[in-house]
């Protein structure tokens, strides 16, 4: 019994590493989306603003990477990263 109640304090501590690395994406990826599409609309001060959220996204992609390596628990959420990762590298 209290070995199981370790496993899912661990289980709980990984998946509260996963949601932020997560959470940087959730939050730059609208915001790149609305900066790139005031600039394509001729505002020129969101391409700069763009550029720094898009390495910003690079980042938390790097983060969710380290996640994923650290807790192989995560496989299938590896999985959907990598995917997600090429698309935005597309």
């Amino acid at each position: 019994a209290r070995n199981e109640q370790i496993n899912a304090a661990n289980s709980e501590i990984a998946g509260v590493e996963y949601i932020g690395a997560l959470r940087g994406l959730l939050e730059s990826i609208p915001q790149h989306r609305n900066m790139v599409n005031a600039a394509l609309n001729g505002d020129t001060t969101e391409r700069s603003r763009a550029e720094q959220i898009q390495s910003a996204i690079d980042r938390s992609f790097s983060s969710v990477e380290s996640v994923n390596a650290k807790h192989p628990q995560f496989g299938a959420t590896d999985k959907v990263a990598q995917f997600l990762f090429s698309l935005w590298k597309s």
